[in-house]
């Protein structure tokens, strides 16, 4: 890895990946900072084995309702998961590419750190 690579980091505040797509610092922080709660991690382990309720995640995991849909509100803004209406229900979702995008980046950061 060469240093141009952090200096178009710092000049246009955006990541290049591996896939040649780009994400940009505010995106990647904010997906981050989503990733930063063991709950929000919960729950996105439960969307990654099947699309679930505000219902049903509040049952799985034994929290209140409203406060599922606190933590999937900032994974939403976050981009993190897409809600799908259900007849009287919304059935939510992982975002893998933008899930995935953000593993990238933190590999590129290991690979650094290695010297590869």
């Amino acid at each position: 890895m060469n240093l141009k690579f952090f200096e178009i980091i710092k000049i246009n505040n955006i990541f290049k990946l591996q896939n040649n797509k780009v994400i940009r610092m505010n995106d990647f922080m904010k997906r981050l900072k989503a990733l930063a709660d063991e709950t929000r991690l919960q729950i996105l382990l439960l969307l990654l084995k099947k699309n679930i309720c505000v219902n049903g995640l509040a049952r799985k995991l034994d929290i209140s309702e409203s406060a599922v849909s606190q933590h999937l509100k900032i994974l939403r803004e976050a981009d993190l998961v897409r809600g799908e209406k259900r007849g009287y229900f919304v059935h939510y979702q992982v975002k893998k590419e933008n899930l995935l995008a953000v593993a990238d980046y933190i590999e590129k950061l290991v690979m650094i750190d290695s010297g590869k």
